[in-house]
């Protein structure tokens, strides 16, 4: 186990090199939580609606698309597809995607500590009584277990779309479909509540829905029991699914290499 930590590590550690660039995210992350802000408490001002729920709402949304690993897992395994390094993985092809579960883990450690923290300490300064009359302990520590499974979600969903390298080529395209969809869907823009019942329900039956809106609502609303159970039943669901959808579509890939001598 502790040989797979080390790419968590390694991938912490290089990605340290980057810190100017890490600098301008964190710059960026927090204008687009200043222009939600402002966004919504003008919507507060002309309609007479709190917007308290809302404003925290947009802040995890955007903490969560930093930190899901859709991204880093599509571009970790596409590039060895791409190169050929993936025959080195014949043998043991659940290995990769065991490696790059890791490796996720030090972009994820990474961006929790340069990106996430620092925009969560301003907001908590900026909005000390709104965050904590939101936010209960029992709601932070659902909120833990129900991330989990959207990370894994997240995770199987990335590296399904880097396997479709091996018949599409150049995956940028499918990448980006799938982000707009995660901002759809799963309500990276606009909270899911506030958009039409049809919309609404077929949101709550992708994966999308698992991914970015079940943590969310998880910690901003007050979930009866019934819609607790609900979430974590859309969640497993699409864990189930895109495991096995991976692991087919994973035989498959390798078949392919072996077939052509790698």
């Amino acid at each position: 186990m502790n040989r797979f930590f080390a790419y968590t590590l390694y991938q912490y550690k290089s990605l340290l090199q980057y810190k100017f660039n890490t600098i301008m995210q964190i710059i960026a992350s927090l204008s687009m939580v200043l222009i939600q802000y402002s966004i919504w408490i003008y919507v507060e001002k002309y309609n007479s609606k709190n917007i308290d729920e809302i404003i925290t709402y947009v802040l995890f949304a955007i903490m969560l698309q930093i930190v899901l690993p859709i991204k880093i897992t599509t571009n970790f395994v596409s590039e060895k597809i791409l190169k050929g390094i993936i025959i080195n993985y014949l043998n043991k092809p659940n290995r990769l995607i065991v490696i790059t579960f890791f490796t996720t883990l030090g972009n994820f450690l990474y961006k929790l500590k340069f990106q996430v923290l620092p925009i969560l300490v301003i907001y908590i300064l900026m909005f000390y009584n709104l965050i904590f009359r939101t936010i209960s302990l029992k709601r932070f520590v659902l909120f833990i277990f129900v991330y989990i499974l959207s990370y894994i979600v997240a995770f199987l969903l990335g590296y399904i779309i880097a396997l479709l390298s091996t018949v599409f080529i150049r995956i940028n395209g499918v990448s980006e479909l799938v982000n707009a969809l995660l901002i759809i869907f799963g309500g990276g823009l606009l909270p899911l509540d506030l958009y039409p019942k049809l919309l609404l329900r077929i949101s709550e039956v992708t994966p999308f829905y698992a991914v970015m809106y079940a943590p969310i609502s998880i910690i901003v609303h007050d979930n009866d029991l019934g819609k607790v159970l609900f979430i974590l039943g859309v969640q497993i669901f699409w864990l189930i699914i895109l495991l096995i959808i991976s692991k087919r579509l994973s035989q498959y890939v390798f078949n392919k290499f072996d077939i052509m001598g790698g």
